[in-house]
């Protein structure tokens, strides 16, 4: 009996969850209430256009990673299906994550945050992980800076219990150096 190959299945659905969360990041945007210049009301929207752009580069970055993933995989069975699952289920706790900054007190929406980048950043992990026993090509996989993004994910979700604006640095960093990763492999 053939083992089922679900590529091109998991392909669609993951691209449907990928646009739909990527929307709802910017759906939740509070616009102000009053006429003001768009100066003044930039930085009145500063905080949310900040959560945006950082959710929306990790999901994008998720994204093309996942779209990576599955091109070098020759053969997806139901124990990598399961893992992308959960990988997609973080995806969509990204946008509602992101709502919570700033809502919660003391912080706890922040520490929210940081724990659903770092479940992200995990799950990216363990799929690479995983793509390196399925694939279908000799090429290294991602696995050093997939760990690295996981490990600064995790630190700056510590770092936020003392200083939440150096979290942020930490986690723009995680992404920036992923994007930096991912062009200089490319050179190589």
């Amino acid at each position: 009996m053939q083992a089922t190959n679900y590529r091109a299945q998991l392909a669609s659905l993951s691209d449907g969850i990928f646009a739909v969360a990527m929307t709802l990041l910017a759906a939740d945007i509070n616009l102000p209430a009053r006429e003001m210049s768009v100066s003044t009301a930039l930085v009145a929207l500063w905080p949310e256009l900040e959560g945006l752009g950082l959710s929306f580069a990790v999901a994008a970055l998720y994204w093309m990673n996942h779209q990576r993933r599955l091109g070098r995989t020759a053969q997806i069975g139901p124990g990598l299906l399961r893992v992308n699952l959960l990988f997609l289920l973080a995806v969509v706790l990204l946008p509602i994550a992101t709502r919570l900054v700033g809502r919660l007190p003391g912080g706890t929406g922040m520490v929210l945050y940081g724990m659903t980048l770092a479940l992200l950043a995990g799950l990216n992990l363990w799929l690479w992980l995983l793509a390196r026993r399925a694939a279908d090509d000799a090429e290294p996989m991602p696995i050093v800076s997939a760990a690295w993004a996981c490990l600064a994910f995790v630190a700056g979700t510590v770092v936020v219990l003392w200083s939440p604006g150096l979290a942020s640095v930490i986690w723009y960093g995680a992404v920036l150096g992923a994007i930096l990763d991912r062009k200089l492999a490319r050179r190589t």
